[in-house]
């Protein structure tokens, strides 16, 4: 689910940016972020799940501009400047940082559309005792100094080839002890912890491999580093890691990145007049991660990568909505929830699902 809301991305912005995010790629761009609330998907305090949330006062632009061409993925989204941010991925639940960076993810989104944080705990260990199948998940989580010299306005970190990282981070040298392949940051070699005051954004995403699409569970900046940048370099590192993964799977590259959004949100609407994403023409309900909590109608969307069609095969959906509900989102029995079958049924019959007609031009 990805949510936008700097501190919440359920990959979902709220429609909330503010400079426009640089063309070209679905991995640019900021989600919006939502007000001071927890997030996922889209949250408040800061975070980019594509999902709903208050908006935040301010957040990063959203990505926009035309889908990239299938190929090499863009370049690291790691800061080259001296100053720059380090992006890494937590690959162990048990260090400060992972802590840390969960902690941001659920403080940003409201309770009832954010996961459990024992399920997205749960989720990294899995991943550490090599349990996962048919899809994997990323937790990555931006490391920045504010009194570092020399950081770009908005955006002010340590020297990426600073030591700073721990056992169960991965990050720059795809060779250091722990790293996972695909992930490029600062070198994670060096000696050194990072400490739970470090992580200034935090983003969850997961690669389903059954449609070799990417989903943005959620996306947090803390507040006082929103509007900067911050969370597009995180989105672009997550996309990154997504392609590798495709690739990884045996996939020329990615088909697409997947969000959803609140049905009034008009930084989608934006997206689909620079036809950089494509929302499906299907009553979308985003599962309530919370027993008693109702499945909320949200908007399905996608930017394509390596797959730019306009029209599915309604059977394609479906298996999304699925992979959406049951890997993403962990719904256990996907059919039992009746909204989901709602979804279901109103494919029925279909031949191709295309583009919503309330975001037309």
């Amino acid at each position: 689910m990805p949510r936008h809301q700097e501190g919440d991305l359920h990959e979902r912005p709220d429609g909330r940016s503010t400079d426009p995010s640089p063309s070209g790629d679905p991995s640019s761009g900021d989600p919006p972020t939502s007000g001071d609330s927890p997030s996922s998907g889209e949250r408040p305090p800061s975070g980019e799940h594509a999902s709903s949330g208050d908006p935040a006062p301010s957040g990063d632009p959203a990505p926009s501009g035309d889908p990239p061409a299938s190929g090499d993925p863009p370049a690291s989204g790691d800061s080259g400047a001296p100053g720059g941010p380090r992006i890494l991925e937590i690959l162990d639940e048990r260090v400060p940082a992972a802590r840390s960076a969960l902690a941001l993810i659920v403080d940003t989104f409201p309770a009832h559309e954010c996961q459990p944080l024992a399920e997205l705990r749960s989720e990294i260990e899995e991943k550490r005792r090599g349990l996962l199948a048919a899809y994997d998940f990323h937790l990555l989580a931006a490391l920045v100094d504010a009194a570092a010299p020399g950081a770009a306005a908005g955006v002010t970190g340590a020297d990426p080839a600073a030591p700073s990282a721990d056992a169960g981070v991965s990050g720059a040298d795809p060779a250091a002890p722990g790293a996972a392949a695909g992930v490029t940051g600062a070198d994670t070699a060096a000696s050194g912890a990072v400490s739970e005051s470090d992580v200034s954004a935090s983003a969850i995403g997961v690669y389903l491999e059954g449609v070799n699409a990417g989903f943005i569970n959620y996306l947090a900046v803390r507040r006082g580093w929103r509007g900067g940048g911050l969370g597009r370099l995180l989105r672009r590192r997550l996309v990154e890691q997504f392609r590798a993964d495709a690739r990884d799977a045996g996939f020329d590259d990615l088909a697409w990145v997947i969000g959803e959004v609140r049905p009034d949100n008009e930084w989608l609407r934006r997206l689909v007049r620079e036809r950089s994403a494509i929302p499906f023409d299907l009553t979308y309900y985003h599962p309530a991660p919370v027993p008693g909590a109702a499945d909320e109608r949200f908007v399905l969307y996608r930017q394509p990568v390596g797959d730019a069609r306009e029209e599915l095969p309604s059977e394609l959906v479906q298996r999304l909505l699925y992979a959406i509900y049951r890997r993403a989102y962990r719904v256990s029995y996907p059919l039992e929830r009746p909204a989901f079958r709602d979804m279901l049924a109103e494919l029925a019959g279909r031949e191709v699902v295309g583009a919503h007609p309330e975001y037309g031009d």
